[in-house]
C-alpha cells in the first residue's frame, strides 16, 4: 500500500509539472486577469443601480443635453466629454444613413 501511495503522488506531481507553464512563459503573459480586483466599500444600493444603469444603457439625448446644459466642465477636466472622431474617419459612417 505505502508504494501505492507513493505512485499516486508521483503522478499528481508529473500533471502538476505539465499543466505548469514555465515563469518566463508567465512573465510574457502578464498579469492573471482572472485574480480578484480590489474594491472600496460600496456605495448606497439605490444609487448603484441608477448609475449601472447609465453606465451600460448610456443617457438619452435629452439626458445628456440637459446635464451639459447645467452642469459645465470643469476646465481642468476637459477629457471627460466624448471624443470627437476625424473627418477621415467619420465620412464613410455619414453615407450609410
Amino acid at each position: 500500500m505505502a508504494g501505492t501511495a507513493y505512485a499516486a503522488e508521483s503522478v499528481d506531481a508529473a500533471d502538476t509539472e505539465q499543466n505548469t507553464l514555465d515563469v518566463e512563459v508567465l512573465e510574457i503573459l502578464g498579469v492573471d486577469p482572472t485574480t480578484a480586483k480590489k474594491y472600496h466599500n460600496e456605495i448606497k444600493k439605490d444609487l448603484a443601480v441608477r448609475l449601472e444603469h447609465s453606465a451600460i444603457e448610456g443617457l438619452s439625448k435629452d439626458t445628456r443635453k440637459e446635464l451639459v446644459d447645467t452642469y459645465f466642465v470643469p476646465s481642468n477636466f476637459k477629457l471627460i466629454g466624448a471624443p470627437v472622431m476625424n473627418l477621415e474617419l467619420k465620412a464613410p459612417y455619414l453615407n450609410l444613413t
